[in-house]
């Protein structure tokens, strides 16, 4: 009776040890996935990893399988990209905060099964001789012992469906932004001096970019024979391409060509009044001007840059044969009528929001 009651007592310890013991094994399981980050992140973005860390540390093991995840920051917004064990890699690109969790897990649980099956078919067997080396048991006197069973042979896998699709080809991000910038430009000849505005709208296809500007000079001075200087004000339409270059971080450069119809007026005074002129005499030109650009783009969080642009431009036609005012019949001017500028140059600091 003792004999049997120590048995019970054994096997009740047994199995209460091996039961806490299962726990602790399920409670110290790591997540199936790790998240590494490269480079300093903003706030929002780095409350976002962390809530990808927090959703991978409850998926279950069975539902994906080990592998790395890489976040880093780019100027669309992060990058994020999955290498697995065995080296087979997969990458997407987040442009908000918001559908980082989402994209982690949908890279983590897309990562084909063929490394699971494989060993789950062969687990039954390497377990196949241990369960055969136990097989045989005592039998009755008398009875010859049978032949171990042969090892029963690991069921067919079942036809694999259809492996997940690997990840789509990257689509290349598309962004639209709107802004607005102020600064100063120089003309020549004629050593125009004047304050510009430029509005405009950038469309970025991945590291492409395609831009529709408006620039209005709303007050120009161009040098005089007297003490004050004569007024100019210009206003031009553009469209034209470019495409960004990568630097540090999400800060980039653009760098493009941007035809442009600009209409052109400038004044004159005249030395003394004169009956067909009294107060001076003023001119307008239309001109087709072809120029470039490198504006430096500097990251102002998730929606908002800053811009520094250097651009120069010029009239090919007013290159070869300059237009000038014309002067009436009548009107005696003792200096020559100065041309329109057939080439200026300009530094503006701007801001833009992303539209889409």
């Amino acid at each position: 009776m003792g004999r049997v009651l120590a048995r019970i007592m054994v096997g009740s310890a047994t199995t209460v040890a091996v039961a806490l013991g299962g726990t602790r094994v399920a409670r110290s399981q790591a997540p199936c996935a790790t998240v590494q980050t490269r480079g300093e992140l903003p706030a929002a973005w780095a409350d976002a990893v962390r809530e990808l860390e927090r959703e991978l540390a409850q998926l279950p093991g069975t539902d994906c399988q080990p592998q790395t995840l890489s976040i880093e920051r780019t100027p669309e917004g992060v990058r994020i990209v999955a290498t697995a064990g065995d080296g087979r890699r997969a990458e997407r690109t987040v442009r908000h905060p918001g559908a980082v969790a989402a994209t982690g897990l949908g890279l983590v649980m897309s990562i084909p099964v063929e490394a699971a099956t494989t060993a789950a078919t062969a687990t039954p067997t390497l377990g196949a001789p241990v369960a055969s080396a136990s097989a045989p048991t005592a039998e009755p006197s008398g009875t010859s012992a049978s032949a171990p069973a042969p090892a029963s042979a690991p069921a067919p896998a079942s036809a694999p469906a259809s492996a997940p699709a690997g990840p789509p080809s990257a689509a290349r991000p598309v962004s639209a932004w709107v802004g607005l910038a102020l600064g100063g430009r120089v003309a020549a000849p004629g050593s125009i001096t004047m304050a510009d505005v430029e509005a405009r709208i950038d469309v970025l296809l991945g590291r492409w970019l395609v831009f529709a500007a408006i620039r209005d000079v709303p007050l120009g001075l161009q040098a005089s024979q007297g003490i004050e200087a004569d007024p100019y004000r210009e206003l031009g339409a553009g469209i034209g391409a470019g495409r960004r270059f990568a630097l540090a971080g999400a800060t980039a450069v653009d760098v493009g060509v941007e035809p442009s119809l600009t209409v052109m007026r400038m004044e004159i005074d005249l030395p003394q009044p004169q009956p067909q002129a009294t107060e001076g005499i003023h001119g307008e030109d239309v001109e087709l001007r072809v120029g470039v650009f490198a504006r430096l783009v500097l990251p102002l969080g998730n929606e908002w840059q800053m811009s520094v642009t250097a651009d120069t431009d010029v009239a090919p036609s007013n290159l070869f044969t300059p237009t000038r005012i014309d002067v009436p019949a009548g009107v005696v001017v003792d200096q020559p009528v100065p041309p329109f500028p057939a080439w200026t140059s300009g530094l503006r600091l701007g801001i833009s929001g992303e539209l889409l």
